[in-house]
């Protein structure tokens, strides 16, 4: 009797037999045939590249210059605490407020504006008189 491990396992091995039958990809047609003739290219040793780039001399000035900066703002008075909320007032103000209309530039940039508006009435529900009369009519032959 086959246990249940064993039925498991049955389909696992057909399938991973049936993989490695598959043609294994060539890499090598990747690669362009120009570069595919060059010789390889020279292969350095890591060791000299480290020791020069340990021998370099550590500039500190970033690391003091980041230090001095959080120094000074963690020294800086917090705001007032009626700035904060005069300027989120503001904010919440200029959102509301609408932005200046400009004419279009182009008769593209016209057609495109128009479709942002009737994107913008169909996403809220707002049909016009004439597309709801449209809409109960059905659609025309042209």
């Amino acid at each position: 009797m086959v246990g249940p491990m064993m039925r498991r396992a049955v389909p696992l091995l057909l399938l991973l037999l049936l993989c490695a039958c598959a043609p294994a990809p060539r890499l090598d047609d990747r690669i362009p045939a120009a570069e595919r003739d060059l010789p390889p290219p020279a292969l350095v040793p890591l060791g000299p590249l480290l020791a020069a780039a340990d021998a370099l001399p550590a500039s500190g000035g970033f690391e003091a210059a980041l230090a001095a900066r959080a120094g000074a703002l963690t020294a800086a008075p917090p705001p007032p605490a009626g700035a904060v909320a005069a300027i989120g007032a503001r904010a919440e103000a200029l959102e509301e407020r609408a932005a200046p209309a400009t004419p279009p530039a182009s008769p593209e940039a016209a057609r495109l504006e128009a479709l942002r508006a009737r994107a913008e009435a169909l996403q809220t529900g707002a049909l016009t008189p004439e597309e709801a009369r449209r809409l109960r009519q059905g659609p025309s032959l042209p």
